[in-house]
């Protein structure tokens, strides 16, 4: 019976050392796309010339459009949009 035992707490021991070891792995794998995330350079960057401050609160979007890299077709609907000052509402396409 002791002899039973003794290989149970050796096997436990190797699946903890084994699960260390991929656990390892996976914060290694974690850390290299958090690194990447963080090296990314922006597509977006302010224009000299954009408007800081809206006295009425109210903002505008005309002609706006949006598209992933790999579905460009997306573009094809522009989307105009207003928004009053203390309203919620969100944006549609037309």
């Amino acid at each position: 019976m002791s002899m039973f035992t003794y290989v149970i707490n050796i096997l436990i021991s190797l699946m903890m050392v084994s699960m260390t070891f991929v656990m390892i792995i996976m914060s290694r794998a974690s850390g290299e796309r958090i690194s990447e995330v963080l090296a990314e350079e922006p597509d977006l960057y302010n224009v000299p010339h954009a408007i800081r401050e809206v006295m009425d609160g109210s903002i505008d979007f005309e002609q706006v459009g949006f598209a992933y890299p790999s579905n460009l077709s997306g573009r094809e609907r522009p989307l105009a949009y207003s928004a009053a000052p203390g309203v919620r509402s969100r944006p549609l396409p037309h």
